[in-house]
């Protein structure tokens, strides 16, 4: 593979997901913080990318997930990781 880097997302969340004729998509969202009038912040839920693929290009990238979150990491890694996503998102452990 080239040196060259492709753009980086980063995302919290995905929201969508889809399937047409063997092309696979998912929506990647994260939040936003948007103020309201008495001042306070509110966190709003926007798409910043999305993925297509086909089905043997998301069993690489499940492969290359399940990886990544095998390596031990020093706990300040996830730091700001929480299983409470909120409305919009899973709060679950995957199944090994």
């Amino acid at each position: 593979m080239a040196p060259a880097r492709g753009p980086a997302v980063f995302f919290e969340h995905v929201p969508a997901m889809s399937c047409t004729n063997g092309v696979y998509c998912f929506t990647l969202g994260a939040g936003s913080p948007i103020p309201l009038h008495d001042g306070k912040l509110m966190n709003e839920l926007v798409g910043v990318g999305q993925i297509h693929g086909t089905r043997s290009a998301l069993m690489e990238l499940r492969a290359a997930i399940d990886r990544i979150l095998s390596v031990k990491l020093p706990d300040a890694c996830d730091e700001f990781d929480t299983q409470d996503r909120g409305e919009h998102g899973r709060g679950f452990e995957p199944k090994h």
